[in-house]
C-alpha cells in the first residue's frame, strides 16, 4: 500500500482463502490514500475470499458466501451449464 501505483486490479478465483487479513488490511490502506481497486470474480464461489474487503466486499453475492437476498435467485440460472450452480449468469 505504500507503492506508486494508482490502480489495483484484483481477479479472485479463489474457493474463500484467496486473500487474508494482512492482504485485506494492504488493500483497504490502499483506497483509503485514493487507489483505485477493480475486483472480479467467476461463478459459484469462485473468488469469494473478496467478501472480506470492507466496502467492498457486500458487492459480491455468492454460493455459500453472502447469498443474494432475493431467494428466488439462489436457484440454477443457466440452464445451458447447470453443473454449474448459482450464481452463473449466462454471457452469450
Amino acid at each position: 500500500d505504500t507503492s506508486s501505483f494508482d490502480e489495483l486490479w484484483l481477479f479472485a478465483v479463489d474457493t474463500g482463502d484467496g486473500l487474508d487479513a494482512a492482504d485485506c488490511e494492504g488493500i483497504t490502506r490502499f483506497r483509503a490514500r485514493g487507489g483505485g481497486l477493480l475486483v472480479t470474480r467467476d461463478h459459484m464461489n469462485l473468488g469469494s475470499s473478496v467478501c472480506a474487503l470492507g466496502g467492498v466486499g457486500l458487492a459480491h453475492q455468492f454460493h455459500s458466501v453472502n447469498l443474494d437476498p432475493d431467494a428466488s435467485r439462489q436457484a440454477i440460472d443457466d440452464i445451458q451449464t447447470s453443473d454449474i450452480l448459482w450464481p452463473n449468469y449466462h454471457s452469450g
